[in-house]
């Protein structure tokens, strides 16, 4: 199950970690073992880093390079949750088919 940590929103954008439903627990071992995205982002880290625009792991991880930074600028109002979680599950959906 993902879970987006907003500790430092709006001035951070989001973290975005895979956790165990039950005790709520992150780990690398929660994380999809299918799909290109997520396949890569187990080999990027730690902790993974999935690389969606509007998460954490993107902003300050796979694009954390100057450059990038221009390119790529987190922006609170441009990321809402709902289309960072729509995004995810569409990951999720071309995985899981």
């Amino acid at each position: 199950m993902p879970r987006l940590r907003c500790n430092d929103y709006p001035a951070r954008s989001p973290s975005l970690q895979f956790v165990d439903p039950e005790i709520k627990k992150e780990g690398i071992e929660f994380w999809p073992k299918q799909g290109d995205a997520f396949t890569a982002a187990l080999g990027r880290g730690p902790p993974p880093q999935l690389c969606i625009e509007g998460i954490r792991e993107f902003h300050e991880g796979c694009h954390s390079s100057s450059s990038d930074q221009i390119q790529y600028p987190w922006k609170p109002e441009k990321f809402t949750f709902v289309n960072i979680l729509l995004r995810v599950q569409n990951l999720l959906d071309k995985a899981y088919p």
